[in-house]
């Protein structure tokens, strides 16, 4: 299956911006939590891919599939470096519930990046047969 995500109205999430610290109980003085744009992030990702599928939230039952996934990244052309790998986490969480019950089912990866007039994602995912 396939799918375009328009990154026209949320720009996407890099891994450097998922995680914030904060205060913790006094045992443990730090701890990582999510950032509230990564939360809207993940969460526009899902509701996009499961309005695509036009299945909805899925968790699939039975013995867990393997997957092969494919991410085409747009990036502005603002002479910034951009890593699509930092992008990829937050891509795959958002998944979870979504394609797969979680991105350790992931068996294969392909990522490219492109260089454009603004954001874009492209996902496409196939199930792959144990052998």
């Amino acid at each position: 299956m396939k799918g375009t995500i328009d990154c026209t109205h949320m720009r996407p999430v890099s891994v450097n911006a998922m995680y914030a610290t904060a205060g913790g109980c006094p045992r443990n003085a730090t701890r990582r939590v999510l950032t509230k744009k990564a939360r809207e992030w993940k969460e526009y990702i899902a509701e996009v891919v499961a309005y695509e599928i036009g299945q909805g939230r899925i968790k699939r039952k039975g013995p867990p599939t393997k997957f092969k996934i494919t991410l085409r990244f747009t990036f502005p052309d603002d002479k910034r470096k951009r890593d699509p790998s930092n992008y990829t986490k937050a891509i795959y969480d958002a998944l979870t519930g979504v394609i797969w019950e979680d991105d350790s089912q992931i068996f294969q990866e392909a990522i490219s990046k492109t260089v454009g007039s603004g954001w874009g994602i492209e996902i496409e995912w196939v199930e792959l047969e144990d052998k």
